[in-house]
């Protein structure tokens, strides 16, 4: 008794001091509350009891959790109970209880204090005994049994009294082991299995270790343990570091390497804790909890314990304890804990810091009242409080507060609910509330004073004030009334009128008011003071905040009709509520704009962020640790800290901007229950339909008497439930066949007629609109007995059709498998090499213009120049057969003469064959006929069949080409005499990639390709190739088509009269002079950005430039992009295939950004295909060259690109009246700017006031990007534009001679006659008088 007395001693003194330490701290800080992270799971939710001990996640998602009431399993939104009877009598003693989960069986188990196992039975849904171990002597203050986790052969390690039992979970075997050893003294407390031979065994006293033989357990003490006697609470061993960890009862942690046989033991750290629960965290951590010290985190490299959570008593939402019983990680990485009082603590460490303002009564500078009504940003950014017991204010600064108009202050009015804020200058701020006046507080010297303005009617309450931008002026509005202020060094009303019910108001623009009402919105006049209902498809409802966007969309948050979009001037529309959106609650309280793109929305829902362009919703909810929180109409300001802060009754919540929520997480559908009528069913029950729970049925077979049935559906989610949509359908095949999931969660299947149907089940994220998961469930509906035989004939029929069909497609996949893996390899080698390959002719070609080569260097470089077009051949070879596979557009079929057309094709062979002496005989009839055909594939089929011919036979042989015509049919056969192909080997042709074994013996280079691409183009042309081989004879191929162009699909098709030269299509480049006007010296030079992931290309094309351009690089296009405000280049040179950011996507952003759109953009690209070329041409680029490329084609693109800059730019130095549409170089961005600027110069060339400023502003640019766009564009700034306009104007008038010069300078903006002169003087060259006398 003693120990016990001195242990409880230790551990309240512990507890005070920690309590101690909480509140020191709490008096030293504010009241800043930080992320909220945990959600907790009680007995309001369902849970049998707040007192837990064990928590586990099953593979399909619930949390199970054993209480001392029973066990609990819950899926995110609903607790369902179970208990355990044995022998006939319900089971209570839960607390001495383990729970085993099994994840490769996906099965629970329970281990009871006495040695019982228990098994969760699915198919009915309940708890059973399975095995019931013989205990000698069960004493009844034995209510503990030592249990191990199920180990790698199945078995469950039992320690009851001085017994060991292992139970088998695969085989449902239990037996009893005998210890070598006596062991009638040893109170067992652990146990693990390290593999089939080796155990530990923790006691009261001490660790063992344990070598298992058949049935029997020799134990022997750890030595390098023995000098120390450990109370053993639990274990986890680490394979991988070899490391038992031992909990203990009151010593903390200890770690044993069982190699060096080292203890690793930090008693110091964790005095008097009890461990609980150790559990795998990382790969080289664990996470342990405690009874005192909540959790823990250790690494296990050092095993040193290092805190990981504690608890926060003081504030809500928090961690609530430092006793937890059990931890387990979710499969959401969720922390789930067994802490009492709660029950379930839940930590999820996903979700974005929030700072939580609120009130603490421990310390002075703090918020007054935790009910925010309102919160307002003064001109200094310190924050305003308006709260249900007077004002507080936050001294950004010097981080104090200061209250004001409390219950404890002296004031005029004896109510302190205040609801609105405004401040009309720096430093003076107007404040109202449930009063019949408004106080004005000056910050400087916080001085107070109270008002009542002269008003229709006395007000109730001031609910709304509004600063008027254009007069300064403040509007504001109660229960009854409308009225205007102004202050000066007092307040006056300027205008009241009857207007019940202001919630908000918001300025509409220079002459109008948007004003909020628990009747409707209205539009207000300041001037005529008319009132106008906006008229919207929404029955009466009551606006609790307005927000204007800069286009003139509003935005207007109701109180029970969600969110209402609308533009008065084009006149669009929307309604968004929880019926047809992602919103999860129809009340919105108040919206604010923080960016561009997004909206903040509090609302009774949680925070809303609504995406201004998409439309898309997402909230953070109470699911989502949002818990409990009730916001304030018009409580909400985005801060210029990129904050967001919102007042409710709890506080005020302060969220980034930035702030992202998690939202990559689950969704588990799980059939839960099967009724028929309102009668459970489960497997075993009498004329059940269910042969297995029904969650695992795949097929349910239903009588036709039981066309009542039923199936209720959960849906597995611990992060955000209220965001999953269920949606189900029977045999649907539309989109709007899926009816919701009603809120019974019940899935109706009567009515349903005889026969199979397929009933389908989705889960949906609400927001994202993205499938979580999707189940199937086939039913068939029996018909009555004299209609069965015909309906089973038939399904065994189609069954049988279906086998056969899967049977013959996977036969047939499994044959083409192999083929296509070594088609993919040559095709993406063939990608790989044409880089490489540019660097390889890109200077041969170079070094074969170099006039001091000798004639055999000359040689030897045309040699290697020559090879290298080869391998360009060969890879274009691969790239075509690529090509094929993917050709889905119009044909383009032409008519030729074939006589003639087969002649050119094999002219083309004419110089290899001679090389080997062959051969090549051509016979043809002797009158000439005209194919339609698909040129490029018939010159690829005929340059295949007789490539090969040429290789694979003899030097010296003869190759036969006979050309035929019949009245249906034309053709062709090659016959060679080479080394033929085996029978059993030509089947495998055109059919998969393949070489002879004789080809490869005979070392022959080739891939094969070349066949397996003319086998696809002959059936893509309706044509038939047949082979006739004998091996070491010859092979002979015999090609057809029909003739005539019938057989072509019209709709597929384009048929083209006469053979076109492609020549002719071929583009010329006229080399352009690089002279002064497009070439500078010196750093002044061009500059050029050239963007390329090689590093061998990219250093090539640097040097292959550096001498006329001042040339940049980057390795990826999101480099490049970066890089384009400061370098600024005139032309980007860009690979199209590249990391992080591909060149077409690097063109996209260029030619879209108003500041970048200038720049011209080349694309260089192995991809050489028409579609390839056509893709980047399509995003705007100035040019497309395909890898390999000729370098003074590349040099004379770029030239003639910059060539067409500077004669733009020419063009736009002088003004231009009247104004012509610019030329083709300038991109449409750049055309609609300089258009819209000259409209706006000419429509203002009279305006004195006409700067630069108003011109960006008017065209909706920063002042920097108009002057860099108009500097590049034109070599002169925006002043000197506009100025040469008003000159050019002014010469225009003057030549008329109709206004004088005083006149003429009015109506081009000058102001003063004498600067007008000398300006104009300075740019034509004479005086206005002599210009309009003709001079100059």
């Amino acid at each position: 008794m003693s120990n016990e007395v001195k242990h409880l001693s230790i551990s309240l003194a512990n507890h005070v001091a920690r309590v101690l330490t909480t509140l020191l701290i709490l008096l030293c800080t504010t009241s800043l509350v930080y992320g909220q992270v945990y959600k907790y799971v009680g007995v309001e939710d369902g849970l049998s009891s707040r007192n837990t001990y064990a928590v586990q996640q099953s593979n399909g998602g619930f949390i199970w959790c054993l209480t001392d009431k029973g066990i609990d399993r819950y899926d995110g939104t609903e607790m369902n109970r179970y208990s355990i009877t044995i022998d006939g009598v319900k089971f209570t003693e839960y607390s001495s209880c383990r729970l085993i989960y099994d994840h490769l069986k996906d099965n629970l188990w329970l281990a009871t204090g006495t040695g019982k196992i228990v098994r969760y039975v699915q198919r009915n849904n309940h708890f059973e005994v399975v095995y019931s171990p013989k205990i000698n002597n069960l004493r009844a203050d034995i209510m503990r049994c030592a249990v191990s986790p199920i180990d790698e052969e199945g078995n469950i390690w039992l320690l009851v009294g001085s017994q060991a039992f292992r139970y088998n979970v695969r085989t449902l075997e239990g037996h009893e082991m005998t210890f070598k050893q006596k062991v009638n003294d040893v109170t067992f407390s652990a146990i693990a299995s390290i593999n089939d031979s080796t155990l530990y065994i923790g006691t009261k006293g001490g660790v063992y270790r344990a070598s298992v033989r058949g049935e029997v357990i020799d134990v022997t003490p750890l030595e390098s343990m023995q000098h120390e006697a450990v109370n053993v609470n639990t274990f986890y061993y680490n394979h991988p570091y070899r490391t038992l960890l031992i909990g203990t009862e009151d010593a903390g942690i200890i770690a044993y390497r069982e190699q060096s046989q080292q203890v690793i033991h930090h008693k110091e750290l964790l005095p008097d804790v009890r461990v609980t629960k150790i559990i795998p965290y990382t790969g080289t951590e664990v996470l342990f909890s405690t009874n005192a010290a909540c959790v823990f985190r250790m690494s296990l490299d050092d095993c040193l314990p290092q805190s990981f959570l504690s608890a926060d008593y003081n504030t809500d939402y928090r961690m609530n304890t430092d006793n937890v019983a059990d931890i387990c990680i979710d499969q959401e990485g969720q922390l789930w804990m067994c802490s009492f009082p709660k029950g379930l603590t839940v930590r999820n460490a996903q979700y974005p810091a929030l700072n939580w303002i609120r009130r603490s009564n421990l310390n002075v500078n703090t918020l007054t009242n935790n009910g925010v009504n309102y919160i307002l940003e003064d001109s200094e950014q310190d924050l305003w409080y308006a709260t249900d017991n007077g004002v507080s204010i936050y001294d950004i600064q010097s981080k104090r507060w200061q209250t004001l108009l409390s219950m404890s202050d002296v004031s005029p009015n004896p109510n302190h609910d205040f609801l609105t804020m405004c401040e009309v200058r720096p430093g003076k701020v107007l404040l109202g509330g449930y009063a019949a006046g408004i106080y004005i507080i000056d910050k400087r010297t916080w001085r107070v004073d109270f008002v009542k303005p002269d008003l229709i009617i006395p007000e109730k309450y001031i609910q709304t004030m509004c600063l008027d931008p254009t007069d300064g002026t403040v509007w504001a509005g109660g229960e009854n009334q409308l009225f205007n202020l102004s202050y000066d060094t007092a307040l006056r009303v300027n205008y009241s009128e009857i207007f019940g019910g202001i919630n908000c108001i918001t300025p509409k623009d220079d002459d109008h008011l948007w004003i909020g009402t628990k009747n409707g919105l209205f539009s207000f006049e300041k001037t005529t003071h008319t009132k106008q209902r906006i008229e919207l498809p929404v029955e009466r409802f009551r606006v609790n905040s307005i927000y204007q966007d800069t286009d003139g969309t509003v935005y207007v948050g109701t109180h029970h009709h969600g969110l209402i979009v609308f533009n008065e001037e084009d006149g669009y529309y929307c309604h968004y509520n929880k019926d047809n959106s992602a919103l999860t609650n129809n009340c919105m309280m108040s919206i604010v704009g923080a960016d561009n793109q997004s909206l903040y929305i509090s609302s009774d829902g949680g925070i809303v962020r609504f995406n201004k362009i998409t439309g898309r919703i997402t909230t953070w909810s109470n699911d989502q640790g949002l818990q409990g929180v009730s916001f304030n109409v018009q409580s909400g300001v985005a801060t210029h800290r990129q904050t967001l802060m919102f007042g409710s009754d709890m506080g005020v919540i302060e969220v980034p901007v930035s702030a992202s929520l998690p939202h990559v997480y689950k969704g588990k559908l799980v059939l839960s229950d099967f009724y028929i009528g309102h009668t459970r069913m489960l497997a075993d029950d009498d004329e059940s339909p269910l042969t297995d729970a029904i969650d695992r049925m795949k097929h349910l077979y239903l009588s036709s008497s039981q066309h009542n049935a039923a199936i209720k559906i959960k849906c597995i989610n611990h992060i955000y439930p209220s965001d999953c949509k269920v949606m189900w359908q029977i045999d649907g095949k539309q989109p709007e066949a899926w009816i919701p999931l009603g809120e019974e969660r019940f899935i109706p299947l009567r009515d349903l007629s005889y026969g199979r149907h397929q009933l389908t089940i989705r889960v949906m994220s609400n927001e994202a609109g993205t499938i979580l998961d999707e189940r199937e469930l086939l039913i068939t509906m029996k018909p009555p007995f004299y209609l069965s035989f015909a309906g089973i004939l038939l399904e065994l029929l189609i069954l049988g059709a279906i086998l056969f069909q899967v049977g013959r497609y996977l036969k047939a996949r499994s044959y083409m498998q192999v083929s296509e893996e070594k088609i993919n390899f040559l095709i993406n080698t063939a990608h790989d090499i044409r880089t490489p390959l540019t660097l390889i002719k890109a200077p041969l070609e170079e070094l074969s213009q170099n006039d001091t080569l000798n004639v055999e260097q000359r040689e030897a470089v045309g040699l290697a120049l020559r090879n290298a077009n080869t391998l360009t051949q060969m890879t274009d070879k691969v790239m075509q057969y690529e090509l094929s596979s993917i050709e889905r557009g119009v044909a383009r079929i032409e008519r030729h003469e074939a006589i003639a057309h087969f002649q050119s094709q094999i002219d083309k062979h004419s110089l290899l064959a001679r090389a080997k002496q062959q051969t090549i005989c051509y016979e043809h009839p002797d009158e000439p006929f005209d194919i339609w055909v698909e040129v490029r594939k018939l010159n690829s089929i005929i340059q295949n069949l007789i490539s090969n011919a040429v290789k694979y036979s003899d030097n010296g042989a003869t190759i036969t080409v006979r050309l035929y015509h019949h009245a249906t049919r034309w053709g062709f056969h090659v016959i060679d005499h080479g080394i033929g192909i085996s029978a059993s080997e030509q089947r495998k042709l055109f059919k998969q990639l393949f070489r002879g074994a004789n080809a490869i013996n005979a070392k022959i280079a080739g891939s094969g390709i070349g066949l397996l691409s003319i086998g696809r183009y002959i059936k893509q042309m309706q044509g038939q190739i047949e082979v006739n081989s004998q091996e070491g004879v010859g092979a002979a191929f015999h090609v057809s088509f029909p003739t005539g162009k019938a057989h072509y699909k019209a709709q597929t098709t384009e048929f083209v009269e006469g053979h076109i030269d492609a020549a002719l299509n071929e583009q010329q480049l006229d080399p352009p002079t690089l002279d002064e006007a497009t070439r500078t010296a010196g750093d002044q030079r061009h500059r050029l950005l050239i963007v390329e992931d090689n590093p061998e290309m990219l250093l090539y094309l640097k040097r292959l430039f550096a001498k006329d351009y001042a040339v940049h690089t980057a390795t990826n296009g999101k480099e490049a992009l970066s890089m384009l405000p400061y370098v600024q280049p005139l032309i980007v040179l860009s690979d199209v295939m590249m990391p992080e950011m591909r060149g077409d996507d690097l063109c996209v952003s260029i030619k879209s950004n108003i500041d970048t759109s200038h720049i011209a953009v080349v694309l260089v690209s192995a991809l050489s295909d028409q579609q390839s070329i056509i893709n980047g041409l399509s995003v705007k680029a100035d040019a497309y060259i395909t890898k390999p490329f000729d370098t003074e084609v590349l040099r004379l693109t770029i030239a003639n690109l910059v060539e067409s800059r500077l004669q733009l730019q020419r063009l736009l130095a002088s003004p231009i009246v009247p104004m012509e549409p610019l030329p083709d170089v300038a991109s449409p961005l750049d055309q609609r700017l300089f258009v819209e600027m000259r409209s706006i110069i000419e429509q203002h060339i009279s305006d004195s006031d006409f700067t630069v400023d108003t011109l960006a502003y008017a065209l909706r640019v920063s002042r920097t990007s108009l002057y860099n766009k108009i500097k590049i564009l034109t070599g002169n700034s925006p002043s000197d534009l506009i100025r040469l306009h008003r000159i050019a104007h002014a010469k225009n008038l003057l030549r008329q001679q109709r206004l004088s010069m005083v006149e003429v300078a009015e109506q081009v903006g000058f102001s003063d006659t004498k600067h007008f002169r000398e300006v104009f003087k300075k740019a034509v060259g004479v005086t206005p008088s002599e210009y309009a006398k003709g001079e100059g």
